[in-house]
């Protein structure tokens, strides 16, 4: 699947916009740096279309102000350099750069920082994990938790198996994920976060396939008993996925390749608020321990990130100067049908990291929909 590059012995390659075309851009504007490590390449990727790749979507969103390569010790390090409004932008544009490099190379290390006063600063970016298998789709249109129901109201009524669509595409990432981190084998774990209705069903059905494939999977509810999908449950249970009380969760978490995040998904949207729920919190801030540790399990969100508004991109629950955040900053989102609006949107869009969509039917629903947020290909 990978081979290793071979670059040409000029391998410092430096390309810069006009400096006038910049000039008047980056008198007003930060600038910022994405600084990636790869090793092998995809095959069929040529070595000298590596950094054109890479910088395409800087490029593409931004003033590109320039881009290096070198190559150490056979693995090549690539910095991209561009200005941007605000972190914001800054973290959404290094989000497409960094998506772009793991689609074509094996991406080890993958920072961001900005630049101010002669020093660079930390940019909080969570690094995206590739799933080779379910193609991620970059779409600039978001739609509202509103229109995604009407879309799917037809294929409702006419029977078609939506969830199912879904939690097969969902469990497609999982294992992809715990094979990235178990050398192609599925001899890892998981730990699912059931929370109630559809997400928490989407979770359990995908648990449900990822134990009969060999993964060890735990699924934690956090709704009570009452609260999770029978028919999912039951599935889980036939499959051989065992289920923890939430006390367990933070040793779970220690030890697991994966999180899935199944709390809340896009019922909580346009509410007068989307924080979680006690017992959900508890459960995130439980979990949050274990992703400082050395070797952190990956977050994998259903649909989108618990304790987000999936239309207008509110983060309730994340204001520190509060109280401790309860969101589990995704490292993958995936959703289902089309974009959510709010993944599209500050300051959610930080929490989603690498956002993969599955296709369940609804594309033409959707073409005739307006979209609620349709990203400016220059931003």
């Amino acid at each position: 699947m990978y081979r290793t590059p071979r670059f040409s012995p000029a391998c410092r390659i430096l390309l810069f916009a006009p400096r006038d075309t910049l000039r008047s851009y980056t008198d007003r504007m930060p600038s910022y740096r994405v600084t990636l490590t790869i090793g092998d390449l995809r095959v069929g990727v040529h070595p000298d279309r590596v950094v054109a790749i890479i910088g395409g979507p800087a490029s593409a969103l931004t003033v590109l102000e320039g881009t290096n390569l070198n190559v150490v010790a056979g693995q090549a390090r690539i910095t991209i350099r561009f200005t941007a409004d605000d972190d914001d932008h800054a973290a959404f544009v290094a989000r497409e750069v960094i998506q772009a490099a793991t689609a074509i190379a094996d991406v080890r290390t993958a920072f961001v920082t900005r630049r101010a006063e002669n020093t660079w600063s930390d940019v909080d970016v969570p690094h995206p994990v590739v799933a080779d298998s379910a193609v991620p789709l970059v779409l600039r249109h978001g739609y509202t938790a509103a229109q995604m129901r009407a879309a799917e109201l037809p294929h409702h009524e006419a029977g078609d198996p939506l969830m199912a669509r879904a939690a097969a595409g969902l469990a497609v990432v999982i294992r992809d994920v715990v094979a990235g981190r178990r050398g192609g084998g599925l001899d890892g774990s998981a730990v699912v976060l059931v929370g109630p209705g559809n997400n928490g069903a989407d979770a359990l059905w995908a648990a449900a396939e990822l134990s009969g494939d060999g993964v060890s999977v735990t699924a934690i509810p956090a709704a009570g008993a009452k609260g999770i999908d029978a028919g999912s449950r039951a599935a889980a249970v036939s499959a051989g996925v065992a289920f923890a009380a939430l006390s367990e969760v933070a040793e779970l978490a220690e030890r697991s390749d994966v999180i899935v995040d199944g709390l809340f998904g896009i019922g909580a949207a346009g509410r007068a608020s989307t924080a979680l729920p006690a017992d959900a919190r508890d459960a995130v801030l439980a979990v949050l321990p274990a992703l400082k540790s050395t070797r952190p399990p990956v977050v994998v969100a259903v649909d989108v990130p618990s304790g987000i508004d999936a239309d207008s991109g509110e983060v309730p629950d994340a204001d520190e100067d509060v109280h401790r955040p309860a969101i589990l900053p995704a490292d993958v989102t995936v959703t289902f049908g089309g974009m959510k609006a709010g993944l599209l949107r500050a300051p959610a869009r930080r929490y989603a990291g690498q956002v993969v969509i599955v296709d369940i039917g609804l594309g033409e629903q959707l073409e005739a929909l307006e979209p609620a947020i349709q990203l400016d290909p220059r931003r």
